[in-house]
């Protein structure tokens, strides 16, 4: 498959494996600096609103212009005060998204929490959008190595304004990117310093992903590098879930609950949508169970046992009502129980070890 995004697994891992998300072809950076400056001009007038067709920045934009108003709201569920530095007055801000503003907090607090709890946890792995501004929003208490893994243009305009504003990370870390768009992003992570054999987290949001091939080589990457037990979580685009078998099941849930709740509306009763769910139970409920059910058999196949984490769940953490907007995505906590290939490499040489002293004594025994 022609695309620019990709991975491959180093020499040592027992399977050669190559990663291709299919994203729109983007100007390479590794050209002469004609082209690179024309580039990213491009880039800056996008940014000023002009439009262009890079859907990535479109959606990397999108994306910080939610975070900028959530950021402008009397009790913010987060402080991103870092978004603005992307956007311009030019730039029409979308409409407000209860869903990615839930997704958001989920996956900061996630974080923290975790990194907070694990004294050895050092490793933080990132799979976004190239905007994003953990690094330096959130509050990193120890030290820590951050991986960003996302596409390399965007990823290089959002340093740029944030270095032209002078934002700061914290001195005990350290910031790694890795551009999305390589075709060997296991080896680069791993000559970037990650360590298979020491724990790791990893996040998930705003990583293109475009194809249910894409979501598995993602998948993929993350057993390969993270050792037992280490966790995975995030957002998924929901729309990917069942694809592999042409079963959109999660739009269909939406689909059908936004046209009961419109003939409920055209009656003009004052009832929250979500009052008459009831009479769809059982259509929704196996089209979620179905969806729970192949999402877990995808995540097992890659040695991870994965639970879905439903938005109306965060929004009681916060005392938010659920959302209602029309929204394709899943909020997932994932447990790695298979062995890193780190890992399965130092066990393979230990017990290499161990026969050949093994034969050396029965040897001298002889």
């Amino acid at each position: 498959m022609d695309s620019p995004i990709g991975f491959r697994a180093p020499a040592s891992a027992a399977i050669a494996h190559q990663w291709r998300l299919p994203i729109p072809s983007l100007p390479s950076m590794a050209v002469n600096p004609k082209k690179q400056a024309r580039l990213m001009a491009s880039l800056s007038d996008l940014a000023s609103g002009n439009h262009h067709p890079d859907p990535l920045l479109q959606a990397a934009l999108r994306s910080a212009s939610l975070r900028f108003q959530e950021s402008h709201r009397p009790a913010p569920l987060f402080v991103d005060p870092y978004a603005s530095c992307f956007l311009t007055l030019d730039i029409t801000p979308p409409s407000a998204s209860t869903p990615y503003r839930l997704a958001t907090k989920f996956i900061d607090d996630e974080l923290l929490d975790r990194m907070n709890s694990v004294d050895e946890l050092r490793q933080v792995v990132l799979l976004t959008d190239g905007m994003d501004t953990r690094p330096f929003r959130l509050k990193w208490k120890k030290s820590f190595a951050i991986y960003d893994v996302s596409p390399g243009s965007v990823f290089q305009f959002a340093s740029q304004r944030l270095e032209g504003i002078g934002a700061k990370m914290s001195r005990t870390c350290m910031l790694l990117h890795v551009p999305s768009e390589s075709s060997n992003i296991q080896e680069l992570l791993c000559e970037k310093g990650f360590n298979g054999n020491r724990p790791s987290i990893w996040a998930l949001q705003g990583l293109p992903l475009m194809t249910f091939a894409s979501l598995n080589d993602v998948l993929f990457l993350v057993s390969s590098l993270a050792m037992k037990g280490c966790v995975f979580l995030g957002e998924l685009p929901g729309w990917l879930i069942g694809t592999e078998f042409g079963n959109m099941v999660w739009p269909l849930i939406y689909y059908l609950t936004s046209f009961f709740c419109v003939k409920f509306y055209s009656l003009s009763f004052s009832f929250h949508p979500l009052c008459f769910l009831g009479c769809l139970t059982p259509p929704v409920l196996i089209a979620q169970a179905a969806a729970q059910k192949w999402l877990e058999s995808l995540f097992m196949s890659h040695g991870f046992q994965v639970r879905v984490v439903d938005y109306a769940e965060v929004a009681r953490k916060v005392n938010l009502d659920p959302p209602t907007e029309k929204f394709y995505s899943v909020l997932f906590v994932a447990e790695q129980l298979r062995f890193s290939d780190a890992q399965m490499e130092r066990w393979r040489s230990e017990f290499q070890r161990l026969e050949e002293e093994g034969e050396e004594e029965g040897f001298e025994e002889l």
